[in-house]
């Protein structure tokens, strides 16, 4: 007799468990709808990586719109530029010659952008063999490039040249340092 009480006692509460999770699901659900309806202008709005250039221009990756936007230093809460991108920007890097680097997020891709006129302006789109989220300038002609390991044992920082042929490995995921290699830096 008292066996079958705690059992049944025991699935009443694995009941209740289950129900106030479905409604503190329901409830997180209908918390952020309407934190979105409440936003404002500029919410949604996540800065994954930024530069600034010479002349004194914020170049961002703005990862929730897939944008590149461009706003002055002095003031910084006006976009004057902008572009979609063909898929999330992840990581910026200033090249010496002035034009940015784009590490993207889901393809096998980095994009060459002019940011020196008034609209920020694609140049080229370098295919690579891996997808390379972050990315820094080696020299003139290579670039140093980190691409994410799907286990933790694969991810790499790679050196490709210019037009994205591949050039060599400088660490690989052998090394539990590079399994998510989010973000470089380089000083060329």
């Amino acid at each position: 007799f008292v066996q079958t009480d705690i059992v049944q006692i025991s699935f009443l509460f694995l009941v209740l468990t289950i129900l106030l999770g479905f409604i503190g699901t329901l409830f997180f659900i209908w918390h952020s709808y309407k934190a979105t309806d409440d936003a404002r202008p500029g919410d949604g709005v996540i800065i994954q990586s930024l530069v600034i250039t010479d002349d004194r221009k914020l170049i961002m990756a703005d990862y929730f719109s897939e944008q590149l936007k461009v706003a002055s230093l002095d003031d910084p809460e006006e976009v004057t530029g902008q572009i979609d991108m063909s898929d999330v920007p992840c990581s910026l890097a200033l090249l010496s010659n002035g034009d940015v680097a784009v590490g993207m997020e889901y393809s096998n891709t980095i994009d060459l952008l002019k940011v020196s006129g008034p609209e920020p302006e694609l140049l080229e789109v370098l295919t690579t063999g891996r997808k390379y989220r972050s990315v820094c300038q080696a020299s003139e002609d290579e670039l140093v490039v980190g691409a994410e390991g799907f286990h933790s044992w694969d991810g790499s920082i790679d050196v490709i040249a210019r037009d994205g042929r591949f050039l060599r490995t400088l660490v690989s995921g052998s090394n539990w340092l590079v399994s998510y290699p989010l973000y470089l830096t380089c000083r060329g």
